[in-house]
């Protein structure tokens, strides 16, 4: 290692390219063009390179936007600079380049697309002073001295509807409610669903009952008829017979007398009223009541 490349390794510089000669070292790096000799060194940067011409006294310059790099004929092989000189272009065009272009910024994450909401927050209605909007329920007093608390179990106030329920679906204006699954509002079946369940379960209910009628009716019980006999008339009502005239035979037609009551009632006359039988021996009050309607004084 010659003492100029030694000089370059304790610059710490890393090269890409370079020549070294009896009176010198040129070395390409990143971002510079450097030329080492016993003057020192000489510095400058690529970007800043914009031509090479020969100079004064047996120079070759290197020149920049405001300075310029003086490089001694001398100090190398003049074949062996040209082919050097000429290597150098691309290592300029590049870090021009590099300066040009602008620091990338770091990529930007992707925009999320705002998704539309599931359900939208419907705006509260707008209630007149002192009352109430609609479907709130109305607040109870606190209780207190003026206002106690009622006996018995307080009454549950209503709960708020869900909030994903309050405002309108996704594509439906707010406070609207999407109409149900058959079209009768949230929840609500079909008006005539229900008839025609009603009917059906109805007319099942009777073709089963007329099925099982024979079974559950009991049977009707055979009637005995039987031939009924003449039956006697009833006795006329006869004729009140007198006490006081009425004959043994008549006496004893009447019912319970017999011949010996009917002669101690023909030895018991006159008879001025028929309750005068009771002095009759063997006629008592039941006899009596039993007889009124058969006789007269």
């Amino acid at each position: 290692m010659g003492k100029y490349e030694a000089e370059l390794a304790r610059l710490g510089e890393r090269p890409l390219a370079q020549l070294e000669g009896p009176e010198g070292l040129l070395a390409v790096t990143e971002t510079a063009l450097l030329f080492l000799s016993d003057q020192g060194v000489q510095r400058l940067e690529l970007a800043r390179i914009r031509r090479v011409t020969r100079g004064e006294g047996g120079t070759v310059l290197v020149q920049g936007d405001a300075e310029a790099l003086s490089i001694p004929l001398k100090a190398f092989p003049l074949e062996e600079l040209k082919a050097f000189l000429e290597g150098l272009k691309p290592h300029v065009a590049r870090a021009k380049k590099a300066t040009a272009a602008p620091r990338p910024e770091p990529p930007k994450p992707p925009a999320q697309e705002a998704k539309a909401p599931v359900w939208e927050e419907e705006p509260p209605a707008k209630t007149p002073s002192g009352g109430l909007a609609p479907g709130e329920a109305p607040h109870a007093p606190s209780p207190g001295p003026g206002n106690p608390q009622p006996f018995g179990p307080t009454p549950e106030a209503p709960r708020p509807p869900h909030p994903g329920l309050r405002g309108g679906l996704r594509g439906h204006p707010p406070g609207r409610r999407p109409l149900g699954p058959r079209g009768s509002g949230p929840g609500r079946p079909h008006p005539g669903l229900d008839g025609l369940v009603l009917g059906y379960l109805l007319a099942v209910a009777l073709l089963g009952l007329l099925a099982l009628w024979p079974k559950l009716a009991p049977a009707p019980l055979p009637v005995r008829v039987e031939a009924l006999g003449k039956v006697a008339p009833l006795p006329q009502a006869q004729t009140p017979v007198s006490l006081n005239e009425a004959s043994l035979e008549e006496l004893m037609a009447l019912p319970g007398i017999g011949p010996v009551l009917a002669r101690r009632i023909v030895e018991g006359r006159p008879y001025a009223r028929v309750e005068d039988l009771l002095k009759v021996k063997g006629i008592g009050p039941a006899t009596l009541e039993r007889l009124r309607p058969y006789l007269r004084p």
